[in-house]
């Protein structure tokens, strides 16, 4: 398995693209998703990578479609290891840009209710 800096592998960058082919069909997430998906299409130079990753974004819950990015991304890696660097960088500013939702039902009377969103929180 291949892994980046700071843990990712390529199971967790290909399933992130799926996400954001998904939330691009949401109007909230469509054009933080949409320019995602073009600075990364950009950065592909290889043709099997850019049609690897334009068959993910038509069905982003397709297995195979999501292998066959991640063989394509593994090439682009060994080609260029400084392709890394931008699948990092990729993929902490397409984390930011999926929107979240939380949700709380709370019954009773004197209840709180906490709801935190982000990484590395911590609550005392």
């Amino acid at each position: 398995m291949v892994r980046l800096a700071g843990g990712r592998s390529l199971p967790v960058i290909t399933s992130l693209l799926a996400k954001a082919a998904e939330k691009g069909a949401e109007r909230l997430g469509e054009s933080a998703a949409s320019a995602a998906l073009a600075a990364l299409k950009a950065r592909l130079t290889h043709t099997g990578a850019q049609a690897a990753l334009t068959d993910l974004t038509t069905v982003p819950d397709d297995k195979a479609a999501q292998g066959a990015l991640e063989i394509q991304l593994r090439k682009a890696l060994h080609a260029e290891p400084s392709f890394a660097d931008f699948l990092q960088a990729w993929t902490a500013s397409a984390q930011a840009a999926q929107p979240t939702a939380q949700q709380a039902t709370v019954t009773g009377d004197h209840n709180q209710v906490t709801q935190i969103v982000g990484s590395h929180n911590r609550v005392s």
